[in-house]
């Protein structure tokens, strides 16, 4: 139901799609709106670490250094998928969850979640707050704008429901089911390894075995479903067992992380929606003047993930297996070291005046 529902809401995208092919230079407008949302998070980022004390050209090089080696930024620019438009929005949602903008957030994130169901993980962090108007609301936003797409696509709501079911299952087929992922492997989701793991116990190499689809199927379906059911009891479980008493950093982060690392289908330009909350978490880090435990494997793990993917790394067969298996370090390591902010974790509202501040 989950994975339906996933594929469902990306029909708000194809919407955005007709809208930018009603220009005559549809991958220009759109790649210029991609390349006004990164600029944007840049300048954001770069003046949210001078007003926490590190000199502006220092923070400019490395913030700059950070969008130039960021691999997702690459296949986005290569590829020119829409993953873009959801980051820009899904990415002012956590911003405006920062600055306590609560109907903003909860728009934002829920436009977002209308475009690719992982981004309404994000909602967790108003239920954290105990606002539930806005919660609610988010959910209600992001029905109402999905609704609206399937009739917009039309002929009627029920018809586009089942051209994206159609459309469900061909990628379940050719993806899920399959020994590797169609094209360069770029899918850094754990269940990748899962499946990876699973193939391997029935002797069989997913990058030398030659496919056979019944039988791949057959072995990979049962893995496929348990592996739905299961990410999403952990993610509950780790939520209100464990996510929710921790700092609101941790929580941006963390559900973040989950929410690219669990969907069976996760190319490498979902990671740009880590941009915002690795700014988030190296804000954090200009403000300390003492060691913090489980800051630094945090930041190498963010490292790990954004920088190593290269074209010639299609060439390592375990590049996404690797990638994925950082992500879930990364989330473990949130789970178990806090990153107290005084800013965020209040419910005071932060300055007025025009330097962002995210402790004292």
């Amino acid at each position: 139901v989950g994975v339906t529902l996933a594929v469902a809401v990306r029909v708000t995208l194809g919407v955005a799609f007709g809208i930018l092919f009603k220009f005559a230079h549809p991958v220009r407008v759109y790649m210029g709106l991609c390349a006004t949302g990164l600029l944007a998070w840049a300048i954001w980022f770069i003046r949210s670490l001078a007003a926490k004390g590190v000199a502006q050209g220092p923070a400019a090089v490395f913030v700059l250094t950070i969008a130039a080696t960021s691999w997702p930024v690459w296949v986005l620019v290569d590829t020119s998928n829409i993953e873009g438009l959801v980051a820009i929005f899904l990415g002012s949602g956590i911003l405006a969850f920062v600055y306590r903008r609560w109907w903003l957030a909860a728009s934002l994130i829920g436009i977002a979640g209308a475009m690719k169901i992982f981004p309404l993980a994000l909602r967790a962090l108003l239920l954290s707050k105990r606002r539930y108007r806005e919660f609610t609301g988010g959910i209600v936003i992001a029905v109402a704008v999905t609704l609206a797409s399937l009739a917009i696509l039309g002929p009627s709501i029920s018809e586009a429901q089942r051209h994206i079911n159609s459309g469900l299952r061909l990628v379940t087929t050719v993806d899920a089911y399959a020994l590797t992922s169609p094209g360069p492997d770029t899918n850094h989701s754990l269940y990748t390894v899962v499946r990876y793991a699973v193939l391997l116990a029935h002797r069989i190499h997913p990058h030398t075995s030659v496919p056979e689809p019944e039988r791949d199927a057959a072995i990979l379906l049962p893995v496929y479903t348990t592996y739905l059911i299961l990410g999403g009891i952990a993610a509950v479980a780790a939520y209100f067992l464990r996510l929710r008493r921790m700092p609101i950093l941790n929580q941006i982060l963390a559900i973040t992380v989950y929410a690219v690392m669990l969907p069976p289908l996760s190319r490498d330009y979902s990671l740009l929606q880590l941009l915002v909350p690795l700014g988030l978490l190296c804000i954090y880090a200009a403000t300390q003047t003492t060691r913090v435990a489980g800051l630094a494997p945090c930041l190498l793990c963010y490292a790990v993930i954004l920088t190593p993917g290269t074209y010639l790394s299609f060439g390592l067969s375990l590049t996404s297996q690797f990638r994925a298996v950082t992500l879930l370090a990364l989330f473990v390591l949130l789970l178990k070291y806090p990153f107290a902010s005084a800013t965020l974790d209040t419910s005071a509202l932060p300055r007025a005046d025009n330097a962002p501040s995210y402790d004292r």
